[in-house]
């Protein structure tokens, strides 16, 4: 394991953005298993034993997840601290920040709720801009916001993860609470 070890930092040193590793997506690109690493000053994907530089400068890359919309196109979309949510889809990155709708641009985690065959979401949880959510069959592509001034219950406007459970339920853990979302 110690020989493996060295082999993946040695990798790391050609092609990798940073070694500060923020978060890791196990998924796929263009039909082939794929490692996405959100590091402190980008993101990069692991594939066939190399790593390539991806997307736009997303600094400080920390929720990484991967969405099949409607029409059955895959993206993948990445949470920033400081920079909003970037999306690729179809080989193109597309930048969400507060002119989507987006209220916060720090970005702590990203979860996909629905799938195939029913209306999906994406949610972006915020530090400071509470939760908001983007239908993927909307050709607005526009966030919806839930904030402690729309949902007092909500307590805090600082998310700091978000997690569904089997039965699909969200719960958002945030700097007060942990609170399961109904909408």
């Amino acid at each position: 394991t110690a020989r493996m070890l060295h082999a993946w930092m040695a990798q790391a040193a050609r092609g990798l953005p940073d070694v500060h590793i923020r978060s890791l997506l196990a998924g796929e690109w263009e039909g082939r298993p794929a490692l996405w690493v959100g590091t402190t000053v980008g993101l990069a994907r692991f594939q066939e034993g190399r790593f390539f530089r991806e997307g736009p400068e997303l600094p400080r890359v920390g929720a990484l997840v991967q969405t099949q919309d409607p029409n059955g196109d895959r993206s993948l979309w990445a949470g920033s601290w400081g920079a909003g949510v970037g999306r690729l889809r179809q080989g193109r990155w597309t930048h969400y920040g507060l002119a989507s709708g987006l209220p916060n641009l720090t970005v702590s985690a990203l979860r996909v709720e629905g799938g195939p065959g029913q209306r999906t979401w994406v949610w972006a949880a915020t530090m400071g801009g509470g939760l908001a959510r983007m239908d993927l069959s909307d050709p607005q592509e526009r966030w919806e916001v839930l904030s402690t001034r729309t949902h007092p219950l909500l307590g805090s406007n600082s998310i700091l993860r978000l997690e569904l459970d089997r039965a699909k339920r969200l719960y958002a853990g945030t700097s007060r609470a942990v609170i399961r979302i109904s909408l």
